[in-house]
């Protein structure tokens, strides 16, 4: 794919434009963010049971909590 971009970057007469394009025909998901996601999720795992947690430090994001539910257990 590279090789296939690099091939045209000699033609001037692209320079400033787009030298790839997205795939047709694909549905694009919902993203929620914000107050709508933590709405969606609070109603999603409400009642389930936690299978598995883990607390880390990032550089960007300071303590971060990792959790997993099983969606189909109750």
């Amino acid at each position: 794919m590279v090789k296939y971009m690099l091939k045209d970057m000699d033609d001037h007469r692209l320079m400033g434009l787009k030298s790839y394009m997205t795939s047709r025909g694909l549905i694009r998901p919902d993203e929620y963010k914000g107050e709508s996601a933590k709405l969606i999720i609070k109603h999603l795992i409400k009642q389930k049971k936690e299978v598995y947690a883990n607390t880390y430090t990032s550089e960007h994001f300071g303590n971060i909590t990792y959790k997993e539910y099983n969606l189909n257990r109750k």
